[in-house]
């Protein structure tokens, strides 16, 4: 019932009734001749650069190892086969060797999602996606996200691609068993258009999921990519209602520019697998 109201909400939305908005929201990616103007140079110091001395060098060891190798490392989180399977929180922290022996076999390491999804910004504007992710007993996973969104317009169709990757950094496995899963994470995104855009840049990422009570969970993720003329926001709010080791999605997806590119905004569905 309250992914139907989702949906009924965004479908509602007042739209952009003009022709072309994709190619309006992609040109507000691209340099405009105002911005032409040459940066000066950085002058060349006159002064001796210092050697780096092997305290530096250690501070930087450690942050390497910090950043790269804290998502490899064992902390204990667990998974269920598929979320609410055995009647269980699908996040699993370790587990006294007295309590629960029955379902240790159903303990992985490893756990693995990935969907696909449909979505409209406006009768003659709409998207097709796919999105997955690894998740590790870290608590940390890697998730990507590619999305091509389509425009009927005069003489043909406009086309804007948007993928991101994140590694991202999650809550531990403190817990006997929890309903939710944080995190907050980094990656890279690329923005190609029919209208000639062709950009990558830094992307930084934030995520909830919660299984609040079953078959539902909630979906929430934010994330901003900069790219060299402006950045764009991705803002996601779905509900999943769960068969088994697969979950049906409805939600609202809204991608909006920096600059005066307007936004794309719309009800989005879904279907997601666990293995």
């Amino acid at each position: 019932m309250t992914s139907v109201v989702v949906l009924i909400l965004a479908a509602a939305m007042p739209q952009d009734q003009d022709g072309e908005r994709l190619r309006r929201f992609e040109n507000s990616f691209k340099k405009s001749d105002s911005s032409s103007s040459s940066k000066p140079k950085k002058e060349k110091s006159d002064w001796p650069q210092e050697d780096d001395d092997d305290d530096s060098w250690d501070v930087i060891d450690v942050i390497l190892d910090g950043v790269f190798g804290y998502p490899f490392r064992d902390f204990n989180l667990r998974f269920d086969d598929y979320p609410y399977a055995h009647g269980r929180r699908y996040f699993l922290g370790p587990r006294p060797r007295d309590v629960d022996k029955s379902h240790a076999s159903h303990d992985k390491e490893i756990a693995f999602e990935a969907g696909l999804e449909f979505g409209r910004v406006e009768h003659d504007l709409t998207y097709l996606g796919i999105r997955g992710g690894m998740r590790v007993p870290s608590g940390c996973d890697i998730s990507f996200d590619l999305s091509q969104y389509r425009e009927d317009v005069d003489g043909g169709t406009d086309r804007l691609t948007f993928h991101q990757y994140h590694l991202n950094i999650g809550g531990r496995g403190w817990e006997l068993g929890r309903s939710y899963q944080f995190s907050g994470g980094f990656g890279v995104g690329f923005l190609n258009g029919d209208g000639g855009v062709s950009d990558a840049g830094f992307s930084i990422r934030a995520a909830l999921l919660l299984y609040p009570k079953e078959p539902f969970s909630l979906r929430f993720s934010a994330s901003i990519t900069f790219f060299e003329h402006a950045a764009l926001n991705d803002f996601r709010g779905e509900v999943g209602f769960h068969i088994g080791r697969f979950a049906l999605l409805g939600g609202v997806r809204s991608l909006i520019s920096s600059e005066e590119g307007g936004d794309l905004t719309g009800p989005t569905l879904g279907v997601m697998v666990f293995f």
